[in-house]
């Protein structure tokens, strides 16, 4: 579901209700936040009155920002530096699971696709797996410190 942020006018009758609710609330009048909201209380309700359900009722927020990625501008007057400077091509102030899900929107793949961290504290790295679409699947892991290797097996 894509939700953008429209502000609720109070002054619209329709709108009024929603805006009274984000405002008890504290959170930005907006209809992002309102869905939010109802998101988190659908989730409330399911559990309570299935106390036996063990599925996954959590949703992501997902905020349009520029890149992780830093891109290739060389200053052909300097290309050496400019060379030591790309491989660091990562921007230091982005987490790994910024760079994982952007990566995964590049590469046009599913959003919810299962993914594994590995357990290892000197080489941080997640494997995704088998497409739950039963197309061919992409295998990859991705390493924050190195960059993402990707594969397809038939």
């Amino acid at each position: 579901m894509v939700q953008l942020p429209e502000v609720l006018d109070q002054s619209v009758k329709e709108q009024q209700f929603a805006a009274e609710c984000c405002a008890k609330l504290g959170k930005p009048r907006n209809i992002a936040e309102l869905t939010k909201e109802r998101l988190r209380r659908a989730g409330k309700k399911v559990r309570e009155e299935n106390p036996m359900f063990a599925g996954d009722l959590g949703f992501r927020v997902f905020k349009l920002a520029s890149s992780n990625i830093r891109a290739w501008e060389p200053n052909r007057d300097d290309l050496p530096t400019t060379l030591h400077d790309s491989i660091e091509h990562l921007k230091t102030d982005r987490t790994e699971q910024d760079i994982l899900f952007e990566l995964l929107l590049k590469l046009g793949l599913d959003l919810t696709i299962p993914s594994n961290r590995s357990p290892s504290p000197a080489r941080p790295s997640t494997t995704l797996a088998r497409a739950p679409s039963g197309r061919p699947s992409r295998m990859g892991r991705f390493n924050c410190q190195n960059n993402f290797k990707r594969s397809c097996h038939r």
